[in-house]
């Protein structure tokens, strides 16, 4: 398992450099810069989280848990972005500010109330972020099917991000919020959960490939 972790993990590196790379070659995409600051925020912590596994540390340190809990922040600031330009209801803009406000809040509270929390892995928090951001995806993509507009969504860069997105934080959410239930009841399951998590994120780097080999659109949606 520990194999099949390392080969993952390299693997989900390896992709998020070739989405970096072809960002940077589309330069000129401004429709999916949010996207490429997502996979800049990604690709340094999947580096951080690599090199502290070689370190081989028996559990991880304080200061990789403490980076991944703020790139949380800065993730889901940056998936809102992108979706909230895009969404046009009001009511459902109305609704992603309401749900950002709602997850500050609660990392606010639990990293002041329980300050060891800050330096270790909560997966409720992760579960929390995962719910939230599926949510926004599913109102994006609600208004997309409900559009009089002509589209192709197989060459849509905004619709194939969003259920990349969709896909990658839906599947995280059984996984964080089962995640000490799991462990209880088979140590070691961990291990397969991480490893399963990291193959959708590889399918969310794939995704972000394929939106960068899709046509610019002329206008936003």
């Amino acid at each position: 398992m520990i194999l099949v972790h390392q080969l993952f993990a390299f693997l989900s590196l390896l992709t998020s450099i070739i989405a970096f790379v072809l960002s940077v070659i589309n330069s000129k995409r401004k429709d999916l810069f949010q996207i490429k600051l997502y996979i800049i925020l990604t690709t340094a912590v999947a580096a951080v989280d690599i090199f502290f596994f070689f370190l081989k540390y028996d559990t991880p340190p304080k200061i990789e848990q403490a980076i991944i809990n703020i790139a949380s922040i800065f993730e889901i600031s940056l998936i809102y972005n992108f979706l909230f330009v895009r969404i046009k209801r009001r009511i459902f803009r109305v609704w992603i500010v309401i749900f950002f406000m709602v997850y500050l809040s609660i990392c606010a509270f639990i990293w002041t109330m329980l300050k060891t929390t800050f330096y270790s892995f909560a997966p409720d928090i992760f579960g929390i972020e995962g719910l939230l951001i599926t949510i926004p995806c599913l109102f994006y993509i609600y208004e997309i099917l409900k559009s009089d507009l002509h589209i192709n969504l197989n060459l849509d860069s905004n619709f194939i991000v969003t259920c990349g997105l969709l896909f990658y934080f839906s599947v995280s959410i059984p996984n964080c919020f089962s995640w000490y239930i799991l462990f209880y009841l088979s140590p070691g399951f961990d291990k397969i959960i991480i490893t399963s998590n990291i193959l959708c994120f590889i399918i969310l780097n794939i995704s972000f490939m394929k939106a960068y080999l899709c046509p610019a659109p002329v206008q936003q949606q």
